[in-house]
C-alpha cells in the first residue's frame, strides 16, 4: 500500500485552513480499515540539570506534543493491485498557534501526518512538515512596557523616536537614539541591535509549588539578529548629548514570535548600546511585539 500526502504549500498562518489530498495506491490485495490525518506540534526546550548553581550540571530536554486538528478517514474497503483512490480533507490551524520556533533553546515544529490502517499489515503513515506563522496576539501588551536603562556611571541612553514596537518580518525599524554622557568615558563605539532573548525557567517536572521545584534549572541564550553601527570611537562630553538616526533591517523570516509559557519565554528587544572596553556597557532596551506573519496581515 502506497500513501501520498499532497498540500498546496508548507507555510500557513494561524487560523488558516490546510487543504490536503490523500492518495492511496494499492500494490496488492488489501482491505483498508480506515485511518486519520492530523495536524500536530512537537515542542522541545533545553534546561540545566545539576545539584547546585556552582556544581556540575548537564543539559536536559523537556518534550511535549499536542494535536491541533484531526480528521477521521472512513474505511476504503477492499482494494486490488493498481487501484488508486484520492480523498481531500481540510485541517484548521489553531487561531492562536503556537507559531513555529527554531532557536538555540527552543524548538517547536508543526507537521501533518496521514495514517491508514490496513488489515493484516502495518499501519501506513506519511508525514509532511509545515511552518506556522503567528501574530502572537497574547503578547501585544509588551509594547506598553517602559524601556530599561543601564547607565553604569557613564551615559544615559533613550530612544527619542521609533517607527513601531511591532516587529514584522522584512519591515525595517527606524528611529533616533540619544546618548547623554554623564562623564568623559573611553568608548569603542555606539550601536543599535535587534536581539532575541531566550529564557528557560525550569524543566517539565516542576509544579506550581516553588518549594517542590528543582533548583538551578534556568538556561539563557541571546541571539543578535541585526546590528547597526552608529559611531566609531566617539568622544563623550557631558555638555554635548549625541543623537543618531538609525534604520535596523529585519530579516524576511524571523526564528520565533514573542512567546511565553510556564517553562520558557522568547522576548524580542531593540537595544541601544555604548560599547566600552573592559567595562559594563551603558544601554537602553525596549521590548518589541515580535510576529512571524508577513506585512500583508498588518498593513
Amino acid at each position: 500500500m502506497r500513501l501520498e500526502l499532497e498540500m498546496p504549500g508548507a507555510v500557513f498562518d494561524e487560523g488558516s485552513r490546510i487543504e490536503a489530498t490523500i492518495v492511496v495506491t494499492a500494490t496488492r490485495d488489501a482491505s483498508v480499515l480506515g485511518g486519520e490525518i492530523e495536524l500536530a506540534w512537537h515542542r522541545a526546550y533545553h534546561y540545566r540539570q545539576g545539584t547546585d548553581v556552582w556544581g556540575p550540571y548537564a543539559t536536559a530536554t523537556g518534550r511535549s506534543s499536542n494535536v491541533g486538528d484531526r480528521v477521521v478517514l472512513k474505511p476504503l474497503g477492499h482494494l486490488s493491485p493498481g487501484d488508486r483512490i484520492s480523498q481531500r480533507v481540510a485541517l484548521r490551524v489553531p487561531a492562536h498557534g503556537p507559531g513555529s520556533v527554531r532557536t538555540g533553546l527552543v524548538d517547536l515544529q508543526w507537521e501533518v501526518t496521514a495514517r491508514l490502517r490496513v488489515e493484516k499489515a502495518r499501519t501506513t503513515e506519511v508525514t509532511r512538515p509545515v511552518l506556522v506563522l503567528s501574530e502572537a496576539a497574547d503578547r501585544e501588551q509588551v509594547t506598553e512596557r517602559p524601556p530599561t536603562v543601564e547607565e553604569h556611571q557613564c551615559a544615559g541612553l533613550s530612544f527619542t523616536s521609533l517607527s513601531s514596537r511591532r516587529l514584522v518580518p522584512g519591515v525595517a525599524l527606524d528611529g533616533e537614539l540619544t546618548v547623554a554622557p554623564l562623564k568623559a568615558c573611553d568608548v569603542r563605539g555606539i550601536r543599535v541591535e535587534l536581539v532575541l532573548l531566550e529564557h528557560v525557567a525550569r524543566g517539565p517536572r516542576a509544579s506550581t509549588d516553588p518549594l517542590r521545584n528543582p533548583a538551578y534549572e534556568e538556561a539563557d541564550e541571546e541571539m543578535v539578529v541585526a546590528s547597526v553601527a552608529l559611531a566609531d570611537r566617539p568622544e563623550l562630553d557631558p555638555a554635548r548629548p549625541l543623537t543618531f538616526r538609525f534604520s535596523v533591517p529585519v530579516p524576511d523570516r524571523l526564528p520565533a514570535p514573542s512567546m511565553r509559557t510556564e517553562e520558557f519565554s522568547l522576548r524580542w528587544m531593540l537595544r541601544g548600546v555604548v560599547d566600552r572596553p573592559l567595562r559594563a556597557d551603558p544601554c537602553v532596551a525596549v521590548e518589541m511585539h515580535g510576529v512571524t506573519m508577513t506585512l500583508r496581515r498588518f498593513s
